[in-house]
């Protein structure tokens, strides 16, 4: 039996205990809580140098999220097919049938050869002159804008397609090559005239296109990659500012022959004349050949009477030129 004293006792320590054991865990929940806030502070101590410093190092530049490159511009090669395209040419080098052009100028069973013969040659003009002048192909004859000869012969320097700014060669030959290809089949006796005429033709629109170049009516290329006299002058291309052209233009007095020769039963001939914005201060201008006539002969295939689809094809041509008096055949 517990005796009473002892029981006071008891309690008395029970209750220092549970006393003690209140302020120990009231020191405890302290010391927990001023943790608690000491950590929070170091956290908002660090969240506020991140935002005051973003880059803790100053020897190091933040990368973006997405490296942007700029890529390196490289120019294309040109295809001549982009200056004139392959449809343009068999467009305007295709001659047609004869006898539907024979049809077209008939009235009451009577044919106007005069119609029908002016329309041959014209057809024939236009092909010379459009193979010579490139840019006919593209303007057809219109005043309207299209990018100049000067404009291609830049982007081809740039392309190193070419190594210095005049009428690129490749151009010409791909249109003579669209000539022969559409409007010609030459046979065998007149092949080697054929040849010598293409030829002549290639070299005027050689000739053609680098003066064409050089007139650079939009004033995009260099001055010094232009022709200088002796002087160290400006040479003038044109008289009117314009892009180059030398065209031929049909003089009056032509003849056309029909015969029954199924190979070449057609024969036209014709003389040319120039026509060319050529500045009277360029001295190209003064070249024997530049503007004088040519004398042509054209023979044609001509179709059996009821072919009314087959067109018309160049077998043999002949030029013939007047130079002061002296007459040069080529072709025939």
């Amino acid at each position: 039996m517990v005796k009473g004293s002892n029981l006071l006792e008891g309690l008395l320590n029970k209750e220092v205990d549970r006393r003690r054991i209140l302020e120990i865990a009231g020191f405890t929940g302290a010391v927990a809580a001023l943790a608690a806030c000491s950590g929070e502070t170091t956290e908002n101590q660090e969240r506020s140098k991140q935002v005051l410093n973003p880059n803790p190092n100053p020897n190091t530049t933040p990368k973006p999220d997405t490296e942007v490159s700029t890529p390196e511009v490289v120019a294309r090669p040109v295809d001549v097919r982009e200056i004139v395209s392959p449809e343009k040419i068999a467009k305007v080098c295709s001659l047609p049938n004869f006898n539907t052009i024979k049809e077209k100028h008939t009235t009451n069973g009577i044919t106007n050869d005069e119609a029908t013969k002016k329309e041959l040659i014209d057809r024939i003009v236009k092909m010379f002159n459009y193979v010579t002048n490139p840019n006919r192909f593209n303007t057809d004859g219109q005043d309207v804008q299209v990018p100049s000869m000067a404009s291609w012969s830049k982007r081809e320097v740039a392309a190193g397609d070419m190594e210095s700014y005049a009428g690129d060669p490749r151009l010409s030959t791909y249109l003579i090559e669209g000539l022969r290809e559409h409007a010609t089949d030459a046979l065998p006796q007149y092949e080697k005239g054929m040849t010598e005429v293409m030829d002549w033709l290639k070299n005027r629109a050689m000739l053609n296109n680098n003066l064409a170049v050089f007139s650079d009516p939009e004033g995009i290329l260099p001055e010094k990659a232009k022709p200088h006299d002796s002087n160290d002058q400006l040479v003038p291309v044109t008289s009117d500012g314009k892009e180059f052209y030398r065209l031929f233009s049909l003089q009056d007095g032509t003849d056309m022959i029909v015969n029954s020769d199924r190979g070449a039963g057609i024969a036209l001939f014709f003389t040319m004349n120039t026509e060319s914005n050529i500045s009277p201060e360029n001295p190209v201008g003064d070249l024997s050949d530049f503007a004088d006539p040519v004398y042509c002969e054209v023979h044609l295939r001509k179709p059996s009477k009821d072919d009314n689809d087959t067109p018309l094809k160049i077998v043999g041509i002949s030029f013939q030129t007047d130079v002061k008096g002296k007459h040069t055949k080529i072709g025939g």
